[in-house]
């Protein structure tokens, strides 16, 4: 879809209508069902854990075709929002499993749990686990997690194939599909608030 009808859609259809139609239930814009199949069965292999069809869901700009909000970077320039997917465009994935959700959730406990002091800051891992979701990048660099050190790993690798365009592939891992929906019905709905009030 163009980008007016995109607009038009999240200003038109409740947050959670959309997320529906068009995050949970359609397929990519930018990806095959093939790609993401690649890309879980290798999640699957590197983390010993089956990530099954309905357990993953590609997001952001490869999903919808545009990248809804800005995206700071650190001494780079910001990206605006609504912008196309285009070549240097990440892969956003987001693995809904709850095996592999509580997997790296015993990991990072029996981590903290070894260290000498309580509670053991662990960067901004506890801000996103309370919506459940873990954040890769906010879990601590000395924290050596086989599971997720194994995830992010693969990822990498992922980022260096030629059948993915070599574009950085990105991931996140939810307890289940309903928190990502839950994330991204509060993305659509503050979205949609900038919209209308333009």
């Amino acid at each position: 879809m163009d980008l007016d009808t995109l607009k038009t859609r999240i200003i038109e259809l409740e947050p959670e209508e959309f997320v529906r139609q068009y995050i949970i239930d359609a397929p990519p814009i930018y990806i095959s069902d093939a790609n993401t199949n690649h890309i879980r069965d290798r999640i699957s292999e590197a983390t010993g854990i089956t990530i099954e069809s309905s357990e993953i869901r590609v997001v952001g700009s490869a999903k919808l075709g545009y990248g809804l909000f800005q995206k700071k970077r650190k001494e780079r320039t910001t990206l605006p929002a609504f912008r196309a997917f285009g070549p240097e465009s990440d892969i956003d994935v987001a693995i809904c499993s709850s095996e592999l959700f509580d997997t790296i959730w015993t990991e990072l406990s029996d981590y903290a749990l070894a260290k000498p002091w309580m509670p053991h800051v662990m960067k901004n891992t506890g801000n996103y686990l309370v919506y459940g979701w873990l954040r890769p990048d906010q879990v601590p660099l000395d924290a050596r997690l086989r599971t997720l050190d194994s995830f992010q790993d693969r990822l990498k690798q992922l980022s260096k194939s030629s059948a993915l365009g070599r574009r950085k592939i990105s991931g996140a891992i939810y307890r289940d599909i309903s928190f990502l929906a839950k994330y991204q019905i509060r993305g659509i709905a503050q979205c949609r608030k900038e919209l209308i009030s333009l």
